[in-house]
């Protein structure tokens, strides 16, 4: 039987949600603050068409409100008013100036410039991102402005005019507008949760990807000692069993020798168990011998130092983590040298150490940035550069990121063990080290999410 799997929304992370919905908002408030601002010459222009006789008066009134409202625009970004506080003020002031000469203007001129408020309402409700509450409070305010003006005026049907020449026509286009901006805000609010809940599963899809990788790596170094031990312990083996066999030979003609004599001991037997105890030594220093081959175990880091160009690598790594970069939408760019730069390495030590800092430079990036991979040969060195241009990451958190390890476990131990998320950066940076080369990174407007991995180079 089917069953129809949903999104668990109740896990995500309430600080975060803000956080989004908070860009989101800003980014769609600039846009129709500036989109105001800029049909302010067209505005100007129907003033002059549909009302020639107060079009001095409204154009005063357009320059002075529009004035107005770019002050609150600049002094909200300078003072860093939050977006919607902003955007109450900005919105206010044109609402008023709209409602005020929509209960001014003569009523026979009434119905173009109801059109033009129902436009602008309808514009800021289906662009505008926040609480559907705050179209209510600004719809009622321009009726409250227009009902007072209208309640003022002395013609006896001055109610059924304003309905008849354009003001049923708001009426009906605010409340429909209303209710966009009531789904517009459901539908962003839910699309963000999802965003988010896709970028955490991509995440731990990624940390799945590197610690499988781990694995690999931990199965090729174990086959790789394996195979040394295995040497090793053979010929140890082979050698000692010979030994074994010569002293077990003499031991056994000592003990007949020992038989054969009488129960008196003479100055001859006691030499012959003289013979027999050192042989005994003999033969336990062997067991011991046999048994430290036996259960002996490698844990230093034996490296197979091979000459490498490290740019084929840097370009192989960087091909494997394509397909998790292009699922966060990061546009990767590799600046590789033209030349061959080689190094004395360890190729599957240094396949970790990039596979580690590229996946979870990727990881800690933020989505829609770009990656870019340089490779340089500086004073007898091999560099590596890593710059991701977009949200930077923080210092304070790559300080963190890179020295959480312990420095009590085995090189081998740290990568195989620290599969939390969080240990990458720091299990690259000493296994780096361990190889006799360097991991540094910075933070900051200037050089951006910065990372550099240093090798002494050969010719």
């Amino acid at each position: 039987m089917a069953r129809k799997i949903k999104f668990s929304y109740e896990n995500i992370d309430e600080a975060e949600l803000s956080m989004r919905l908070d860009k989101r908002g800003l980014y769609y408030a600039n846009v129709v603050m500036w989109t105001i601002l800029f049909t302010l010459p067209v505005l100007i222009l129907l003033d002059y068409l549909f009302l020639k006789s107060e079009w001095n008066q409204l154009f005063l009134a357009r320059i002075v409100f529009g004035l107005a409202s770019y002050v609150v625009f600049i002094w909200g970004s300078k003072k860093n008013w939050h977006y919607i506080s902003t955007l109450k003020v900005f919105l206010g002031i044109h609402i008023l100036l709209h409602s005020l000469i929509c209960g001014l203007v003569p009523f026979n001129e009434l119905l173009p410039f109801f059109l033009i408020l129902s436009i602008v309402i309808l514009l800021v409700n289906t662009t505008i991102f926040w609480k559907p509450f705050n179209s209510l409070v600004l719809s009622l305010f321009s009726f409250a402005i227009i009902a007072l003006l209208f309640t003022l005026k002395t013609r006896l049907d001055k109610y059924e005019v304003l309905i008849s020449h354009g003001g049923g026509v708001y009426f009906l286009v605010t409340v429909v507008s209303c209710l966009i901006a009531y789904n517009r805000y459901e539908i962003v609010n839910r699309s963000t949760q999802k965003n988010i809940l896709i970028d955490n599963a991509y995440n731990r899809l990624l940390d799945q990807h590197e610690m499988i990788n781990d694995q690999k790596f931990v199965i090729d170094e174990s086959n790789r000692r394996l195979q040394n031990l295995s040497d090793y312990k053979q010929n140890t083996v082979d050698i000692l069993l010979y030994d074994f066999r010569s002293y077990a030979n003499s031991f056994k003609s000592h003990i007949d020798e020992l038989k054969a004599t009488s129960d008196n001991l003479s100055a001859d037997q006691k030499e012959v168990i003289f013979q027999i105890e050192n042989d005994n030594e003999k033969l336990n220093y062997i067991s011991e011998k046999l048994a430290v081959s036996t259960d002996k175990e490698e844990t230093a880091v034996d490296f197979h130092l091979e000459r490498l160009d490290i740019n084929k690598h840097v370009e192989k790594i960087a091909v494997e983590v394509a397909d998790s970069a292009q699922l966060k939408h990061i546009g990767m760019q590799l600046h590789l040298l033209n030349t061959a730069i080689y190094v004395n390495l360890d190729s599957l030590f240094l396949d970790q150490v990039l596979f580690k800092l590229f996946t979870n430079i990727l990881k800690f990036s933020a989505p829609n940035s770009i990656m870019t991979i340089h490779t340089h040969n500086l004073a007898n060195k091999a560099v590596i550069e890593i710059i991701n241009i977009g949200e930077l990451i923080g210092k304070e958190k790559l300080n963190k990121l890179f020295n959480n390890l312990s420095d009590t476990r085995s090189m081998i131990d740290n990568i195989s063990h620290n599969t939390a998320p969080e240990l990458g950066f720091a299990s690259a940076k000493k296994v780096a080290e361990t190889m006799g080369g360097s991991v540094n990174y910075n933070c900051d407007e200037a050089n951006k999410n910065y990372f550099r991995i240093e090798f002494n180079s050969t010719h």
